[in-house]
């Protein structure tokens, strides 16, 4: 059964505010986006007016006393300071991030893949890759043109419309699972931490035979994850890059932003 609007409500005011706020920004939070950003935006302004509130109340104890009622007032104004800092840190860098990723026609947070299984207290699975600026589960052909000008224009300079970069040949949905089961692995065998959290940005060099020649890392989360999943990805096929209708070698660039919480 879908969740109402007034169940949606309900369940993210016993979150409270900072806590959504924090969820939506990272991208794990569930339900119906329209009602989200409604709910959001309620509670923005409510927070804002409250701020505004003890605002006039800071100004208005200033006016009626003078030493008396100045240290007060000058906590109403830090209170007041403070509440507006919170609601404009919880807003507005999904705000910017919504915007952003409207503009270049994918989701906020970007494409990525979740948990095959939700944490212990959580209905939700956690998301544990995200970033993609393009859908994690389609081969290069399966790409619209959107897709395809959109993944060369944020990785590659000045590639002609008739150039391809090399691409996994499964998509890059089968890599994100791999790194996940890799992370899975490396925690039983605690060899990682309970939690890793970070960027991970590698360079693969891709021959004409859609070969991983070699891996370079340019950020890592993780050393130990960072250098099992570099081994990994020497065995990934590509499909080759094409200068000029010709197959040839080509740098693959892979980033992902982790978010891997073992409970």
């Amino acid at each position: 059964m879908a969740e109402t609007r007034e169940q949606l409500f309900a369940r993210l005011e016993a979150l409270g505010f900072e806590k959504v706020g924090e969820m939506r920004n990272r991208g794990i939070l569930d339900g119906e986006p329209a009602w989200v950003y409604e709910w959001l935006e309620e509670r923005g302004i409510k927070r804002l007016d409250e701020a505004n509130s003890l605002q006039r109340e800071a100004v208005y104890a200033a006016e009626r006393s003078a030493a008396g009622a100045e240290n007060s007032a000058r906590y109403a104004m830090v209170a007041a300071l403070v509440a507006l800092a919170t609601v404009l840190v919880s807003i507005i860098p999904g705000c910017i991030e919504r915007l952003r990723a409207q503009g270049m026609g994918y989701p906020p947070g970007g494409y990525g893949i979740r948990q095959d299984v939700p944490n212990v207290g959580s209905h939700m699975p956690d998301r544990i890759v995200s970033g993609s600026s393009i859908p994690v589960d389609k081969t290069w052909p399966e790409l619209t043109p959107a897709e395809q000008k959109r993944w060369k224009e944020r990785n590659y300079e000045a590639m002609s419309d008739s150039d391809e970069p090399p691409f996994p040949l499964r998509g890059l949905a089968p890599i994100y699972g791999s790194l996940e089961r890799l992370m899975q692995r490396l925690k039983e065998e605690g060899r990682i931490d309970l939690a890793v959290e970070g960027p991970l940005e590698l360079e693969l060099a891709v021959d004409p035979q859609g070969n991983v020649r070699s891996v370079k890392v340019w950020k890592s989360p993780h050393p130990e994850l960072t250098k099992s999943f570099a081994g990994s990805m020497m065995f990934e096929k590509f499909k080759p890059a094409l200068c000029r209708g010709t197959a040839c070698s080509m740098a693959f660039p892979l980033r992902a932003s982790i978010e891997h919480r073992i409970r």
